[in-house]
């Protein structure tokens, strides 16, 4: 291959539905040591050409181009970096302790303010009565 490659050595490896799955997908490739890129054309809407089990219709896409020498190596690695990651073994995943201490029931954690108003309204008659019935029974023994 000659220092400049034509577009021709590129080839599409994967339509993305997003920029960021697009530069996700090329950061993977590279850790793998392969050079691609997503197109500069920006994202294009996908006509009748593709088959609409890649993308739906009308959507905007992001192809990531790779050299056609490292094509097959780019759809391998995808495929197996899919694989890996539909993987995972929850034994082995550290959760870790709870830290808060919400309940886990409908029931609010604190009483509304409007509900201990009433209760300390309560509580002052109650007390304002009790003290008038002493009151009485002083008064008249």
């Amino acid at each position: 291959m000659s220092d400049k490659q034509s577009n021709t050595d590129f080839l599409v490896v994967e339509r993305c539905s997003s920029q960021f799955a697009a530069h996700a997908l090329v950061a993977l490739l590279a850790d793998y040591g392969i050079k691609a890129n997503v197109s500069d054309a920006g994202p294009y809407v996908l006509s009748g050409m593709v088959q609409s089990s890649q993308l739906g219709r009308g959507k905007p896409v992001f192809p990531v181009l790779v050299p056609a020498s490292q094509f097959e190596l780019a759809r391998l690695t995808i495929q197996d970096a899919r694989a890996d990651a539909s993987v995972l073994d929850w034994e082995q995943v550290d959760l870790g302790e709870r830290t808060d201490r919400v309940p886990l029931t409908n029931v609010p954690s604190h009483t509304p303010l409007w509900l201990q108003g009433v209760a300390i309204a309560g509580l002052i008659l109650l007390g304002l009565t009790v003290v008038g019935v002493i009151i009485m029974f002083v008064v008249w023994s």
